[in-house]
């Protein structure tokens, strides 16, 4: 059988398309699919690990984005959100000054998300949600900003960072 196609979707991530792709091609079950998709990434990861992109830790992606940041920060807010595929999760954000033509407001920046399995894959024995906390909190003191949770729990919207501040200009 010719993997090619199918493992560039492996590679990439995209298991759902690879699992479709084999369906059609062997006009399998969802189980057979399945199956042969996870035998065929065990075996590439095992040769050919290079191929697939390193695991690099929230924590490591939000510094690196934060410092990359001209704008002053005034706040690192963290907010709940969730879908049908990953479940819930916690999004973390840089709020900065933006200064526009008409007005100076603050705007966000994207940082991280933190997952249900983040700390596991990182190697930590705690809850995603302390593992969040520790992360605003440790940002925050990076940029000399306050943190902020904007919910308390999944799916209990309560004011955003920058709804709770008076507006600058």
């Amino acid at each position: 059988m010719d993997w090619t196609e199918i493992d560039e979707w492996i590679f990439k991530g995209g298991y759902i398309r690879a699992i479709r792709d084999y369906r059609e091609l062997h006009q399998s079950s969802l189980n057979e699919a399945l199956e042969a998709v996870s035998l065929r990434t065990e075996h590439l990861r095992q040769h050919v690990p290079e191929k697939f992109p390193a695991h690099v830790s929230p924590r490591t992606e939000a510094f690196e984005k934060l410092a990359g940041i001209t704008q002053p920060v005034a706040a690192i807010e963290a907010l709940w959100d969730g879908d049908t595929f990953r479940d819930w999760f916690i999004c973390i954000y840089a709020m900065v000054e933006e200064t526009t033509e008409s007005s100076t407001w603050y705007a966000e920046r994207y940082l991280t998300a933190v997952y249900l399995s983040t700390p596991r894959k990182d190697g930590l024995n705690e809850s995603f949600e302390n593992y969040s906390q520790r992360l605003v909190s440790d940002l925050a003191a990076q940029a000399n900003a306050q943190a902020y949770q904007a919910t308390s729990s999944k799916g209990e919207n309560g004011p955003r960072w920058r709804e709770s501040v008076p507006k600058l200009t």
